[in-house]
């Protein structure tokens, strides 16, 4: 046993070992890592802060009041304890203020010495938290409550013949039937020619039913001997069952789904392709908007650079260059250049030259970075923006011809054109202002005689044998300093004004009638399911693949659930009676109540939804229709 887990031989509990092997395998089926052992892996903090990252990015930041962003280590390839030490300080610091988790009770000292004990309650803190962060909870003190509750009724919807209450003793091989309970929450999922058979073994099915998850994508984060005692380990079990629960009912499952008994097709013709469009069409909009509001941004910034262009004309340089030249030509005609160091008034020009110069060919680079932005964004950007924004359109009227993309005012092209081409008229006005400025440089009468004074020091050098590189090299950098302003002065160009941006076109009537009737009739489908309050997704999924054909890939269906908007619903359960209050948001529904109870009752546990929660199918294609806004 590695001593390096803090234990004396002998002496390691056993959950220990269990939470230990069970979160090294959720942190390497997060992360696509290979660690072995925990106590010595994160010791860097660079595993933390990738794991932290992957939870931010898994995240809907649309159910979060956290201020979010990627934590980035100080020290990527830490080798000194003390960066180690900061790096892992950091982690602490960003998941105690950003994520507010408690780390109160675990010290970075704590990490880099491998106290195994404090890091499995740092990484339970972590699960916890992209748990309730995955399934829409606040992440409280309550949030471990929550999430057992939505996952044993989720388990208790799929299993009918015993009520599963807990995570420990319900999943014992030795006294309960846990290999039955997994295999009925994939019965629910996939068909029956794909679905392996259960034999008289409990161990045997278990080895199976663990085999067959894992290859279907269900991270593999226990084994058989997890379940072969009489108390299982309950974080251990969580930590597994969760992991199924997220695979497949929060829509990573990507198996062909498992058709209720005794159902019929209810559409008498497909809408692959009407869906597909539309979902398409949907994220294009979001596409473009995302992308305008980003060019948009990219030309705000790049304003705020060209209005910073006065600054380059430091009139002050062509004074400070004239009692420069004073003082080199007394230096140069006197003959004593060895002792050039000893005019103190030639040292501090010198010096202030090289810092004026040196701002200015600064700024000049950054200038030319400026300029090849604005080409960027004329020559590709915008380009792309045309042709998201024409297909979406064309798209979106083949449908209907009276169906508007919607797009925010300060986004249309003609805002991000008339934006755009005051940016391109101040980069032409500036460019003649700096090639005026840079051509003033370069007729100076003192920079005109840079040569000449160097080809006399050189004589100098040659007849007296001395060497003195020092002022040699000074005026080598003013000679450099002229070739430079030359270079900008040949090479420094306006892009050329955006005018051909004007090429939103007024569409003529494309509608597709075969498209637009099969629109019609695909709406009137859905919409017969609205009054029914779909909660669940596993349920929509079902009703979509209904309505279209075998062989539309599954991931558009995914995609169009996603975006159908979801409404509450006041909705209370009393235990010990059944009794069911259920009030619309909708004030003028008219529902039948009965009906409306046995269809709840029936109904599977939501993914994202839960009991209280609908798809709005009327709200979503009325938000289809009046410019898409989602």
């Amino acid at each position: 046993m590695s001593s390096i887990l803090r234990f004396k031989v002998g002496q390691v509990p056993e959950w220990v070992n269990k939470q230990h092997k069970t979160m090294l395998r959720w942190i390497n089926s997060k992360l696509n890592l290979q660690l072995t052992d925990l106590s010595k892996d994160l010791g860097d903090g660079l595993v933390l802060i990738q794991l932290t990252n992957v939870i931010i990015a898994e995240m809907d930041l649309e159910k979060t009041d956290l201020k979010l962003y990627f934590l980035k280590p100080l020290y990527t390839n830490p080798k000194l304890p003390i960066q180690k030490m900061e790096n892992v300080n950091d982690f602490l610091e960003f998941i105690r203020i950003v994520l507010k988790i408690n780390t109160t009770s675990i010290s970075s000292e704590s990490i880099i010495d491998g106290n195994l004990k404090l890091i499995l309650g740092l990484t339970w803190s972590l699960f916890i938290f992209s748990t309730t962060s995955s399934i829409g909870l606040m992440n409280d003190g309550n949030s471990i409550i929550q999430i057992k509750q939505i996952v044993l009724k989720w388990v208790n919807s799929k299993y009918k013949y015993k009520e599963i209450c807990n995570f420990d003793r319900d999943w014992s091989l030795e006294i309960s039937a846990p290999d039955s309970v997994l295999w009925s929450i994939l019965k629910s999922y996939v068909p029956s020619s794909k679905l392996i058979r259960l034999g008289d073994s409990k161990l045997q099915n278990m080895k199976s039913i663990l085999q067959f998850a894992n290859e279907l994508g269900v991270p593999k984060l226990a084994d058989v001997e997890d379940f072969k005692t009489l108390v299982p380990d309950e974080k251990c079990i969580l930590f597994f069952i969760l992991e199924w629960f997220k695979f497949f009912e929060m829509g990573n499952f990507d198996e062909q789904l498992q058709p209720e008994p005794n159902e019929e097709n209810f559409a008498d013709e497909t809408y692959d392709e009407v869906l597909v469009r539309m979902a398409d069409i949907i994220k294009n909009k979001f596409e473009y908007e995302t992308d305008s509001l980003k060019f948009s941004n990219k030309i705000t910034s790049i304003r705020k650079k060209l209005d910073d262009v006065p600054s380059y004309f430091d009139e002050e340089l062509f004074e400070v260059l004239s009692e420069w030249d004073k003082e080199a030509k007394s230096i140069i005609d006197s003959k004593f250049l060895a002792r050039f160091k000893d005019n103190e008034d030639f040292v501090e020009l010198t010096d202030i030259l090289h810092h004026k110069m040196g701002s200015l060919l600064d700024n000049l680079k950054e200038y030319e970075e400026v300029g090849q932005m604005i080409a960027k964004l004329t020559y590709k950007d915008m380009k792309k923006l045309e042709n998201l924004y024409n297909e979406t359109t064309t798209s979106l009227k083949s449908i209907n011809d009276k169906f508007e993309l919607g797009v925010t005012s300060r986004l249309t092209f003609d805002a991000l054109d008339l934006k755009f081409s005051k940016v391109s008229s101040l980069q032409k006005q500036e460019t003649d202002q700096i090639k005026e400025f840079l051509e003033k440089i370069l007729n100076n009468e003192v920079i005109c005689k840079l040569n000449g004074y160097l080809v006399k020091i050189e004589e100098y050098l040659t007849q007296s044998g001395d060497k003195l590189d020092s002022l040699v090299n000074e005026f080598e950098k003013y000679i450099q300093f002229i070739h430079k302003v030359d270079y900008y002065v040949r090479n420094l160009n306006f892009t050329v004004s955006p005018s051909n941006l004007k090429y939103i076109e007024t569409f003529a009537s494309t509608t597709d009638t075969d498209i637009e009737a099969k629109y019609v009739n695909f709406k009137n489908q859905l919409l017969k399911f609205d009054s029914k309050l779909i909660t669940n997704e596993l349920e929509f999924s079902l009703i979509l693949e209904e309505l279209t054909g075998e062989s539309l890939n599954k991931a558009y269906i995914k995609s169009f659930i996603k975006l159908v908007p979801i409404k509450l619903l006041n909705l209370s359960f009393n235990d010990s009676d059944f009794s069911l209050v259920l009030e619309s948001d909708d004030d003028d529904s008219e529902i039948d109540n009965s009906k409306l109870i046995f269809e709840t009752q029936r109904r599977r546990v939501g993914s994202q939804l839960g009991n209280d929660k609908v798809y709005d199918l009327a709200d979503f294609f009325n938000k289809f229709e009046d410019g898409l806004k989602f």
